[in-house]
């Protein structure tokens, strides 16, 4: 289910920039690899440092001229 959902927020976008293309608006989207949350502490993987995540997603936003989408790996 989660990376149904994913896929499906990834397709609205795609969608939506075409739809703002010609328009002074601008739409992105962050898919970050998985974040060390409260829920995933039990399991011990190579997540990513939720803080480092917040910057690049910052950065993304700071740094965006046109729709665009970033991986946050």
């Amino acid at each position: 289910l989660y990376t149904a959902t994913k896929c499906a927020l990834h397709s609205i976008f795609e969608s939506t920039k075409e739809l703002l293309l010609d328009t002074n608006f601008k739409i992105g989207i962050v898919h970050p690899k998985r974040t060390k949350t409260k829920m995933l502490d039990s399991i011990k993987k190579d997540d990513l440092n939720p803080k480092y995540v917040a910057e690049e997603i910052f950065s993304f936003v700071q740094n965006m001229n046109k729709s665009s989408h970033t991986i946050i790996q």
